[in-house]
């Protein structure tokens, strides 16, 4: 169930990267930052935590994951920001 969730929250941020107009070979990279931070969300949220927490902690992972490719792939961090705060 939760792979699918996953897959889902990917290709829903997949579109939005789409939607503004991130560069085609990266929105795989914005695809995974929704993912992950859904997967964070969903996990703890399973797990009997709060909602509040839960979202904060996910968009802590999902932020430190989107400056981690910003770095590396040389782009802005919204690029991957914008995208995958959408899930949540």
């Amino acid at each position: 169930m939760i792979i699918i969730e996953f897959i889902v929250a990917m290709v829903a941020t997949i579109s939005f990267a789409i939607l503004f107009n991130a560069p085609k070979n990266e929105v795989i990279y914005c695809g995974l930052t929704g993912a992950l931070g859904w997967a964070v969300y969903y996990g703890m949220t399973q797990n009997n935590c709060n909602s509040v927490l839960a979202s904060l902690t996910a968009t802590f992972c999902l932020t430190t994951l989107s400056r981690c490719f910003a770095v590396v792939r040389k782009n802005p961090v919204t690029m991957y920001v914008l995208p995958g705060i959408f899930p949540l």
